[in-house]
Order: C-alpha cells, then sequence, then structure tokens
C-alpha cells in the first residue's frame, strides 16, 4: 500500500511520518472518517451514539488517538462492519503506533 502525499509534503520527511495514520486510505481513521461523512453524520452525531466526546472521536479520525478496540467495534457496529476484520485492523495499527513509538524514544531509525 502506498500513502498519499498530503500538500506536497515530502513521504520521507518527519513531519510526513509525523502524520503517518491520516495519509492511509486503509487505516481505520480513514475509512470511518469516510464512512461517517458518506451517512451525513457530524462527530457530535457519532460521539453521542457511541457515547465518548467529540474530541475523543476528532482525535480519533485525526489520528492523535489511538482508540480503544471497544471504541473501534461499536463505531464499527455503526455501519455493519465485520467485527473480526476490525480486530485485524485495531491489532496492527497498534503494533505499528507501539513500534514508532519505541524506536522514537530509543532514538533508533528505522
Amino acid at each position: 500500500m502506498h500513502l498519499i502525499p498530503r500538500n506536497g509534503v515530502d513521504a520521507s520527511s518527519k513531519s510526513y511520518q509525523n502524520n503517518r495514520v491520516l495519509t492511509r486510505p486503509d487505516s481505520l481513521p480513514s475509512i470511518f472518517r469516510n464512512l461517517r461523512i458518506h451517512h451525513h453524520l457530524t462527530r457530535e452525531e457519532v460521539a453521542l451514539k457511541l457515547d465518548v466526546s467529540v474530541v475523543y472521536v476528532a482525535g480519533f479520525e485525526e489520528g492523535h488517538v489511538v482508540p480503544s478496540l471497544k471504541f473501534c467495534l461499536d463505531y464499527g457496529d455503526l455501519f455493519g462492519f465485520n467485527q473480526n476484520w476490525i480486530k485485524v485492523k485495531w491489532a496492527n495499527w497498534v503494533s505499528i503506533d507501539f513500534r514508532d513509538k519505541l524506536f522514537e524514544g530509543l532514538g533508533l531509525e528505522e
């Protein structure tokens, strides 16, 4: 899967790497955000349905928050997603996020 450059930012730049979640069209935040928009739902409506804050929904959709599995499963239920598919996507996402933070914390390059 290739990454889509954002606003002309070079894909190898640090700025681009920090925003990788937003740029992957197959990421949970991108998929759920696009579905929310397609179904004409606001973040406020989703937050109300999922009993979370609007800030949490926005943080998830913008890639600033790695949400709980329960949140992703509940969000997926809004659109009839397969629960096992969501679990796999979430596990991959969390492991990549953990690896990135570990490398950054240790000062290692990939």
